[in-house]
């Protein structure tokens, strides 16, 4: 590859760069959205996009409601999900078996935290917490469905297999981006 093709490539991935993070940043805004707190999953997931609803209905692998209205899907989306949340909550690596203990603990929201809003958006695509804006304050809830959920099965043998889960959630993630950056070289 000659030079100027090079540099032509290297500014277009530049300015893809740029495109992506003017989005993050658009997407990491749009997210903080007024809430009322406590709240319930139905209440949580109508106040998301259609695209968020429908990466949630991928991440479930639920079939058959793509096609949805934006309310009507919410509302299947609440009906199916709490039925899932036992093996979500029974796959948590540590860190976020831990998170989950700790909103749980302060009645449902934290106001204070310091995750990244990628890992943010990971639990928000699991319906386990999402982001919101209470009180004037950038907060992180968990619907009561979930704390319900996750107070019902949770116990020193939970906390033990979340112990187990981190080492390889580790090498898959690693496995992940190896893969993801492989993918686009090639």
């Amino acid at each position: 590859m000659d030079k100027k093709t090079m540099n032509t490539l290297l500014g277009a991935l530049e300015r893809m760069k740029e495109d992506n993070m003017k989005t993050q940043m658009k997407m990491e805004e749009l997210a903080w959205k007024q809430i009322s707190l406590p709240c319930t999953l139905i209440e949580a997931l109508s106040s998301l996009t259609k695209y968020e609803l429908d990466c949630i209905r991928k991440n479930y692998n639920i079939k058959g409601i793509s096609s949805l209205k934006k309310n009507e899907l919410a509302t299947e989306l609440a009906r199916q999900i709490p039925m899932l949340y036992k093996n979500i909550i029974s796959n948590l690596d540590k860190e976020r078996y831990e998170l989950v203990k700790k909103i749980v603990k302060q009645s449902g929201y934290l106001n204070k935290f310091s995750l990244s809003f990628s890992k943010i958006n990971s639990l928000k695509d699991y319906s386990i917490l999402f982001p919101g804006n209470y009180l004037g304050d950038k907060v992180l809830f968990m619907p009561l469905d979930f704390m319900n959920a996750f107070s019902e099965i949770d116990s020193p043998k939970l906390q033990k297999r979340s112990n187990v889960i981190q080492p390889g959630l580790i090498l898959l993630k690693d496995y992940s981006i190896f893969m993801d950056v492989w993918t686009r070289l090639v």
